[in-house]
């Protein structure tokens, strides 16, 4: 399914179309709980029923800073981020993200799977198993319920009607997805110019591979590359696995993954300011070079020299 409309809450309403409204609106009211963390921040717990199983889903907001202050009026210059966490058990990830909101504002949106990465659950006494961040369309549900065990239509159809309560939970015009890895068998060197998802690649090879970009923003990638940020764009016929960047890119809305290493904690934060920054007028880059290296500036030229360390990668 594409998309020639720009996304609003309109196209989220003709994307929903398809899932009975009566099932979409049980869903919309599984708020379970709302509390406020501090002046500006909330956070909110979303319930949402598959089969016989409970699946949760947490959303921290933070409202920006503005002269040092949490305010609910946001400046014209500032763009409030929603970043997404699939996968639990990727938790460098998550507790950076949630420090980087605290500070500078945007919101943080979590699914809770008992520390796992992969969502299981039984309907009708049969048990299924998902990878959450592939159930954004048809084709990627049914690969995701085939790879991981059992399959069946009507698990199918459960799983896809969550993935579009889900998508009501994410609607925004800018989505920043946010991962982690081992830097083994994927990172940026899994990316190769010719592949079909390919469109644009830019690789620092004196960047840590496991700390990289991937989007489907030109402007963002053109950005990325001219920081020296490895940095992937995703081609619009990219193979579809119902990924979010899947979705994202059919429905137009504006989007970026950030991985780093497991453990990574710094190269994760200067990643997410190097995002906001492209997204805001405030500069943050100035207070977060990339972990490892030297940052030379020279009539517009980014340069790096990169200290002698050992790394341990983790598995």
């Amino acid at each position: 399914m594409r998309s020639t409309k720009k996304f609003s809450s309109s196209c989220l309403s003709s994307i929903l179309a398809g899932a009975p409204l009566e099932r979409f609106a049980i869903s919309v009211c599984c708020l379970i709980l709302s509390t406020t963390l501090a002046f500006g921040s909330q956070k909110q717990i979303f319930s949402y029923t598959l089969g016989q199983t409970p699946v949760t889903v947490e959303k921290y907001t933070t409202m920006p800073l503005q002269n040092g202050v949490s305010s609910h009026v946001v400046s014209p210059d500032i763009f409030p981020l929603v970043y997404f966490h699939p996968h639990e058990n990727e938790v460098t990830s998550f507790e950076q993200t949630k420090k980087f909101i605290d500070s500078h504002g945007g919101t943080l949106i979590a699914i809770k799977q008992g520390g796992q990465r992969l969502i299981h659950f039984t309907l009708e006494h049969e048990s299924y198993t998902f990878d959450p961040n592939r159930i954004f369309t048809r084709n990627g549900v049914k690969e995701t319920l085939s790879k991981y065990g059992h399959y069946s239509a009507i698990a199918a159809d459960k799983v896809y009607d969550f993935g579009l309560w889900l998508l009501g939970i994410l609607s925004n015009p800018r989505i920043v997805a946010v991962h982690n890895n081992y830097n083994k068998g994927y990172n940026i060197r899994s990316y190769k110019r010719g592949d079909p998802g390919v469109k644009n690649l830019y690789i620092n090879p004196h960047q840590s591979t496991g700390s990289f970009l991937y989007t489907t923003n030109a402007r963002l990638f053109a950005f990325a590359k001219e920081k020296a940020i490895n940095v992937i764009l995703q081609r619009i016929t990219a193979t579809d696995d119902g990924s979010y960047s899947i979705f994202a890119q059919r429905h137009h809305i504006d989007y970026v993954n950030i991985e780093s290493m497991r453990g990574d904690a710094v190269n994760m934060r200067k990643l997410l300011a190097y995002v906001y920054t492209f997204y805001n007028k405030r500069n943050l880059m100035q207070e977060c070079p990339m972990q490892g290296y030297h940052q030379r500036g020279h009539r517009g030229h980014v340069h790096y020299k990169r200290h002698h360390h050992n790394t341990t990668e983790h598995h």
